[in-house]
Parts: structure tokens; C-alpha cells; sequence
């Protein structure tokens, strides 16, 4: 939220064909990403990183909405792992996808036919090294938050979230898919803590309940 805030406020004032294009274009750049990792369940770390598009990611048919697409061997080492998939983004992170690859076409012009979204000052043929998207990612957090989270945190956080609130097992299974970990760890207690307290929880309900009739 206060990612997207930061831009909005900035984009009623700056002009992106003057000096402040390259931050606006810096802040739509910290709203993306912030949106890329809390709008779904937080991806391998070299996904994200290595988005390019028209490779890993692709517009949609009639240019609305994009698809995260590791179906090609070669895409990614993951799709070598888990296998082939294609992903279609939600409406938000879709929003600040399009404003962000707009504000790239205006403010740096033409750049290779597919570019990486997070890539080398000057060099869209390039990614960042995982040190550097680290850095990045932690950077925003910081600005936005006040805490450095780095994206490998933030896969740890998202499972603790599920399991503090009460989702289900199939949510917790979905979410073990779409975050692509091995079907060891999906069975790891990261996954199944208290499952058996899930799954007996009504069969407890339905005992006390009969009992309580004759207290």
C-alpha cells in the first residue's frame, strides 16, 4: 500500500517527459515489485528475477493481462524440477505490470525485443545477479516498510501466514505448488503442523457436542 501511495502521489506532480520520468519510473518499479511478491504466493527466487518478457512472461491474446510462462525446459531450472507450467497473473500485479513496462518504453525508449523487467542499469539483456535483486528487494521493503525482508524470507513468511490463520489443506497444498517446493518439503512440517488437529477437528466438535447433552 505504501508502495502504490509513494507512486500515485508522485505521478500527480511529475511530468514523465521531464527530469522526474526516471523516478517515476523508479517508484512504479518498487510498487511492481512490492505487488509481484504479496499478491500471490511468493515464487523461487530466480523466477522473479529473471522475468523477461516475452519469454518467461507473455502478454495475453489481445494484449490484456499477462501469463508467467515456464513452460519451455530452458525457461527456467525449476520447469526442468517441477515441470512445465503457465500462470496467469492477477488483476493487481497485471496493473503495475502495464504501468511500469509503459514507463520503461518512455523514459529509457527502445531496449532489446525481450527485455528483462529487473535488469543491469543500461543493460535490459541482462538480469540482476541474485545478489543484487536481493539488495533491491530488501531496499523496498525498507523504503516501504521499514523492514529489510529478503525474498527468501518472504517464501518462509507466506507458509507461516497460511498456517497461522487457519487455512486449509488444500490451500496449503495449492500454495506448495504454486511456490514450486519439492514434494519433500510439501510434506515437511512446514506443511503438515497440525494437520491431525485439522483433520479430527470435527469428529472432536461431534464428541463434546453428544456429550455436553448430558452434562
Amino acid at each position: 500500500v505504501a508502495a502504490t501511495e509513494a507512486y500515485e502521489l508522485l505521478a500527480e506532480t511529475a511530468d514523465v517527459d521531464d527530469d522526474d520520468g526516471e523516478a517515476r519510473l523508479a517508484s512504479a518499479r518498487d510498487a511492481l515489485i512490492m505487488t509481484l511478491l504479496s499478491h500471490q504466493p511468493p515464487d523461487r527466487v530466480g523466477v522473479m528475477r529473471c522475468l523477461q518478457l516475452g519469454v518467461t512472461l507473455l502478454r495475453r491474446e489481445g494484449g490484456r493481462g499477462y501469463v508467467l510462462d515456464l513452460s519451455q525446459p530452458n525457461a527456467h531450472k525449476t520447469s526442468a524440477v517441477f515441470g512445465p507450467s503457465r500462470t496467469t497473473m492477477g488483476a493487481t500485479v497485471v496493473k503495475w505490470l502495464d504501468i511500469y513496462l509503459e514507463l520503461c518504453d518512455k523514459v529509457l525508449g527502445p531496449t532489446v525485443s525481450t527485455p528483462y523487467l529487473f535488469s543491469k542499469a543500461g543493460d535490459c539483456a541482462t538480469p540482476l545477479t541474485p545478489t543484487a535483486w536481493t539488495r533491491l528487494v530488501k531496499a523496498c521493503f525498507l523504503r516501504h516498510a521499514g523492514v529489510p525482508m529478503a525474498p527468501k524470507d518472504l517464501r518462509a513468511s507466506f507458509i507461516t501466514f497460511l498456517k497461522s490463520d487457519n487455512h486449509g489443506d488444500d490451500t496449503l497444498k495449492a500454495a506448495a505448488i504454486a511456490m514450486r517446493h519439492s514434494s519433500k518439503t510439501q510434506s515437511s512440517a512446514a506443511y503438515t503442523k497440525d494437520q491431525s488437529d485439522r483433520l479430527v477437528a470435527k469428529a472432536v466438535r461431534a464428541a463434546e457436542g453428544y456429550a455436553a447433552l448430558f452434562g
